[in-house]
Order: structure tokens, then sequence, then C-alpha cells
């Protein structure tokens, strides 16, 4: 059988990361809606870059005609 344990380094380190973990227990709604913001805000930049590429297109083949 082997047991393990922390040094007192180890033991000391346990207090922020424990401080860490109950900070994100508490504010698990929040970060999650943080996440959903976020893929919400890149979904509408995908849009938009794809609106603007479709409107570049379309004048680059407008101002083409335009020159002749």
């Amino acid at each position: 059988m082997v047991e393990y344990s922390l040094t007192s380094l180890g033991e000391i380190f346990l207090e922020p990361i424990a401080t860490l973990y109950e900070w994100g227990e508490i504010h698990l709604a929040d970060l999650a809606a943080i996440a959903t913001n976020r893929e919400n805000a890149l979904s509408a930049i995908e849009q938009i870059k794809s609106a603007a590429l479709d409107v570049f297109n379309s004048a680059a083949r407008v101002s083409s005609v335009c020159w002749i």
C-alpha cells in the first residue's frame, strides 16, 4: 500500500485554490451567462463578416461595370 500526502507548501497552496473553487461555484450562473454572451457575440461577428464580404463582392462587380 502506498500513502501520499502534501508537503507543508502544498497544504498552503490548497487555501487559495479552495477559495477560487468556492468563488467559481458561487458565480457559476454568471460565468455561464458570460460564456453564452461570448458565443452569441462571436456568432454575430461571423454574420457581420459574411454580410460585409457579400457587399464587398457585389460592390466589386458594380464598380467594374461603372468604370467601363
